[in-house]
């Protein structure tokens, strides 16, 4: 049985690198669509939430879901006693 580019699982266990590496392609190239968008996003609506891989709060736009940085003491007021 071949394998077509198009197939999303390699059916051989050596394709495995071929496959990993097509995807980390794509991510990548993806990363820098959405960095793109983010630039030239104007934010215009963000919510403060909870970052999980920060512990934090932080401003996050509604639109790009870029980070805005840090909300200021009385939006943290606000969230915690929402």
């Amino acid at each position: 049985m071949e394998v077509s580019e198009t197939d999303s699982e390699p059916s051989h266990p050596q394709d495995l690198p071929v496959s990993a590496q097509k995807i980390i392609e794509e991510i990548k190239s993806l990363e820098k669509e959405l960095s793109g968008l983010q630039e030239s996003c104007l934010h215009p609506k963000y919510t403060v939430r909870n970052c999980q891989d920060s512990f934090s709060l932080k401003r996050i736009c509604d639109t790009c879901h870029s980070d805005l940085g840090y909300p200021t003491q009385q939006e943290t007021d606000k969230w915690m006693n929402s």
